[in-house]
């Protein structure tokens, strides 16, 4: 099971998931994030680089983009479409 220190310098289980950190008394507002991440399910990631976890969603971006590759090579308007509803969050 996979700990964190705490101010106090007790160790503190993490959960597996935003419900267990729920019923464990770790009400954390990002907790419902946890479950996109697989591997902070069994690992610790302190690392704060370019190189850090893959969120399910990042990866199915991944995998889409790279099959759009397959199936249609380089297609600039999707990616253009794509660039412009991302700008309308900035």
């Amino acid at each position: 099971m996979s700990c964190r220190i705490t101010s106090e310098r007790r160790a503190i289980p993490f959960s597996k998931s935003a419900k267990e950190a729920e019923e464990q008394g770790l009400n954390h507002p990002c907790a419902h994030y946890r479950p996109l991440f697989p591997v902070l399910a069994s690992k610790i990631h302190l690392a704060s680089c370019s190189q850090g976890v893959i969120s399910k969603t990042v990866l199915e971006s991944m995998e889409e983009y790279l099959n759009s590759l397959l199936t249609t090579g380089v297609n600039w308007n999707p990616s253009i479409r794509e660039v412009e509803k991302a700008k309308k969050f900035c």
